[in-house]
């Protein structure tokens, strides 16, 4: 984040083929306060400190969709961060792994197409910490539970992150980001206080219509939403961004729908 407005500052001012000059960076950060507290948040490790590791277990996919998987990096890079706990999200895919997502990922990952494949490397966890991000309806809950009992016997804290109320009797927490929820229970943490999110760039709006339906479009907006779209008879440019596990949008014939792909600038 502190690269990409330093870029975005110099290039302001610049030409596209010039080189940053460090002497202007320097001086950036003594006259702009806001520029310097971007990391401030961040702890170094001391050299002579041995700091705990954490674990992150998730699964993605077609029907799953991808935002257990990206908050499980958000997760890791905080730990980190914040904490200089370093951690290493165990992502369950059944299929080959999407490049953009291995590429791109800011966190250790490790992938598994099976799900035998997952709880092996679940049962040997030896970490202290371990987090669990996943949908309750698209993973085997008895394997878990019991591989999650014999965690706790062995001294590991098991922390839940949103719907994962069915194994609360194995968690020691339960943490279910942004919104209410009527559960009540001493192990469970809710209300907005726990929103997770990443800082978006700033950026002029545009006259345009953008659509976002998850990484892989689990609820199949693009059936049928591109048709009501084509109906608005406006002359916005229309945005479909297609995730990348998300079918390509059926597009009715002369729509002005533009389909993107997994672009890497999807933020801006």
């Amino acid at each position: 984040r502190f690269m990409a407005e330093v870029y975005r500052r110099w290039y302001a001012e610049h030409p596209a083929d010039s080189i940053v000059s460090l002497a202007w960076v320097q001086e950036q950060l003594l006259s702009d306060p806001a520029l310097s507290a971007i990391n401030a948040h961040v702890q170094q490790k001391a050299a002579d400190c041995q700091y705990a590791k954490a674990s992150i277990y998730c699964h993605l996919g077609v029907d799953i969709g991808l935002g257990h998987f990206k908050r499980a990096e958000l997760i890791a890079d905080a730990l980190q961060e914040y904490l200089a706990i370093g951690a290493r999200v165990h992502a369950l895919y059944e299929g080959s792994t999407p490049n953009s997502l291995a590429q791109t990922s800011s966190a250790k990952v490790t992938w598994y197409q099976t799900e035998a494949e997952w709880l092996t490397a679940l049962k040997a966890e030896a970490n202290p910490l371990i987090i669990l991000d996943l949908h309750p309806d698209f993973i085997a809950q008895p394997a878990i539970k019991q591989t999650l009992q014999s965690l706790r016997h062995k001294g590991c804290k098991l922390v839940g992150i949103d719907k994962l109320a069915p194994l609360l009797p194995e968690l020691d927490w339960l943490f279910i980001p942004s919104f209410n929820t009527s559960l009540q229970h001493p192990k469970v943490s809710s209300g907005w206080q726990n929103y997770l999110f990443s800082p978006l760039p700033q950026w002029a709006k545009k006259p345009q219509v953008l659509v976002l339906t998850g990484g892989s479009d689990a609820l199949g907006y693009g059936q049928a939403l591109p048709r009501l779209l084509s109906q608005l008879h406006t002359d916005w440019p229309i945005v479909w961004i297609q995730g990348p596990l998300a079918p390509r949008p059926l597009l009715p014939a002369g729509c002005n729908i533009r389909v993107l792909k997994d672009p890497e600038n999807l933020k801006q």
